[in-house]
């Protein structure tokens, strides 16, 4: 199995990490994560990190990477905060912006260019709400004022309800939106995974085509979607957000249906994929749905090559088990 699964890592050039749930938790590194990473390296391979979280800059990121004994560059750092950044450059460069977010991001913007405000007003032209750690009430009446007193557009950096850290989880930017939508009546257009933007310019500024490409995440509505959009392999990892019995049952509906076609199924087990019965060697990943395989997950029966032959059952034989990222003992 560990000739096979090296064998699979080479078949990707570019790998794209997310990094809260999937590499670190808070600000703890996940085990074998770096290992994981110098893989890729010694493979030949490329990685950037696409994280949804937009209360960092990319030099924190860098910063906190080297902290880890890893050293990356700015340039490896994709947020949802940065394409959000580019996105409101390129559409309301010379426009006025409400903004609800960390003061780092903030501070990102106005480097930038744009101009950005925190109080509501007849001269404001959009608004752009971000995964805020530094949240206020004020902000919020901010918001709800500008989103009620005009119809001005109203974006967002992502969808994401929870983030994960070293206790559990903490209110994201989804959860903040849902806040002022059950205020204001609207919602939000969210910038971030699961839109495939991200991606795309991952795969232009590399070089890489989408089948050599692998997504992994730990997040099904946002990673995982993210990769079936853009039509790239993606790999659901089990540390952060994402549980056993989410993924079992999005398994199970996907193949009621529609059922897979023969074709290949990448699977990074070391990474965290889900292990339904060891003994028995059904396991599952997810794919893209760009082949006439199913988008969420493929399931396979023959860990040697992880080669369809027939649809696997939707009867399980045990509990679900979840692999870390260290465990290469499959």
């Amino acid at each position: 199995m560990q000739n096979n699964l090296a064998s699979m890592i080479k078949e990707k050039k570019l790998f794209l990490l997310d990094i809260d749930g999937t590499v670190a938790l808070g600000s703890e590194l996940l085990p074998g994560a770096a290992d994981f990473l110098q893989t890729v390296k010694e493979n030949g391979g490329i990685f950037r990190f696409l994280t949804n979280n937009s209360s960092k800059a990319a030099s924190d990121y860098v910063e906190q990477f080297h902290d880890w004994g890893i050293e990356t560059t700015e340039e490896e750092f994709i947020t949802a905060g940065t394409y959000a950044r580019d996105f409101m450059k390129k559409h309301y460069g010379n426009e006025k912006i409400l903004v609800a977010a960390t003061e780092t991001y903030c501070s990102e913007l106005r480097k930038a260019g744009l101009n950005i405000t925190d109080q509501a007003g007849n001269d404001v032209d959009c608004v752009l709400c971000a995964y805020d750690t530094e949240l206020t009430y004020e902000k919020l009446v901010q918001v709800c004022k500008q989103l009620t007193e005009t119809k001005v557009p109203w974006f967002a950096t992502n969808p994401d309800l929870r983030c994960p850290i070293d206790f559990g989880m903490v209110p994201d930017c989804g959860s903040i939106c849902r806040m002022i939508t059950a205020s204001v009546g609207r919602e939000p257009e969210y910038i971030g995974k699961p839109a495939p933007g991200m991606v795309y310019a991952c795969l232009e500024e590399t070089g890489c085509t989408p089948k050599q490409t692998l997504l992994i995440g730990d997040r099904i509505y946002t990673d995982m979607e993210c990769g079936k959009r853009a039509g790239i392999d993606s790999c659901l990892v089990l540390t952060g957000e994402a549980s056993a019995e989410e993924w079992k049952n999005g398994c199970v509906a996907d193949l009621r249906q529609r059922p897979p076609q023969v074709t290949r199924a990448h699977s990074l087990p070391h990474l965290g994929c889900l292990t339904y019965s060891a003994e028995n060697g059904l396991y599952a990943a997810s794919r893209a749905a760009g082949s006439g395989t199913i988008g969420r997950a493929l399931l396979s029966k023959n860990p040697a090559t992880l080669n369809w032959v027939e649809p696997s059952p939707i009867g399980y034989d045990g509990p679900p088990q979840t692999l870390c990222w260290a465990d290469h003992s499959l």
